[in-house]
């Protein structure tokens, strides 16, 4: 009787702790431009609905889209949210995981218009043998190749959650710290807590819409990185030159994705 107790006792352990929500804040340091080569640093974050879906996107992101439902509900005027600087992102993308079915819905801004196309989870890891100390877990090494660049991960056994930073997850733990060989995207843990706050809603409501596959949204993606100007006035943007050159004439700046086409 007592060790069915226990076994029952253990059950409920296991059940509950399945159950519990966290949030996982990553640094995210990164070169955007390879003109400049200047390395920059976000936060981005990751919440994690216990054991059944994930939603993922950068601080500004989420602060950006605190700010437009303001200015909806007439809190703030749109002057007022403009003039507190806006926050602004590299990240323009909003990646919600779903663990039962293994894929990904995501929300992708490209010049002012959101981009939706659903993504499997097809990462083949390498699992090594290397070990590494990330704030103060022990983390396994695995490596993967990922739309033109190679990766190099450590997950943390010890904390049991397949997920990780960006669209980077599969792996027997929670991804604590990851990055190019080239050292271009670095994402490394800042915190790791229980969340009992609200799960983050679907950004980018006001923008113009389009539903496509992810083979349709690279080329459009790719089109944008080559000529971000020339496809900001194909969405109906006006862009205008400080010196009065037409954008045609302004050489674009050598964009840096994380995803290369």
């Amino acid at each position: 009787m007592k060790n069915k107790i226990i076994f029952f006792l253990t059950l409920i352990c296991i059940y509950s702790s399945a159950q519990e929500s966290y949030k996982v804040i990553y640094r995210a340091n990164y070169i955007s431009n390879l003109d400049t080569k200047a390395l920059k640093t976000e936060r981005t974050l990751l919440i994690i609905d216990s054991n059944k879906s994930s939603y993922y996107a950068s601080e500004n992101t989420y602060k950006q889209d605190s700010i437009k439902q303001l200015v909806r509900s007439k809190i703030l005027t749109p002057q007022e949210a403009m003039n507190d600087k806006y926050p602004k992102t590299w990240f323009n993308h909003f990646i919600q995981k779903n663990f039962i079915e293994s894929s990904m819905k995501v929300h992708s801004l490209i010049a002012v218009d959101n981009y939706i196309y659903t993504q499997k989870n097809d990462l083949a890891w390498q699992l090594q043998y290397d070990t590494l100390k990330v704030e103060n877990y022990v983390c396994n090494k695995a490596t993967v190749k990922y739309e033109g660049r190679e990766y190099i991960a450590w997950y943390a056994k010890d904390i049991p959650i397949s997920d990780g930073p960006y669209k980077f997850w599969g792996l027997p733990g929670l991804i604590l710290k990851i990055y190019d060989t080239e050292n271009h995207y670095t994402f490394t843990l800042d915190s790791f807590e229980k969340y009992r706050g609200k799960l983050p809603q679907e950004p980018y409501q006001s923008r113009k819409t389009f539903e496509v596959s992810y083979d349709k949204f690279k080329i459009i993606s790719k089109e944008f990185n080559e000529n971000p100007l020339k496809s900001m006035e194909n969405s109906g943007m006006k862009i205008v030159s400080v010196d009065g050159k037409a954008p045609s004439q302004i050489p674009p700046p050598k964009r840096n994705p994380i995803e290369r086409y």
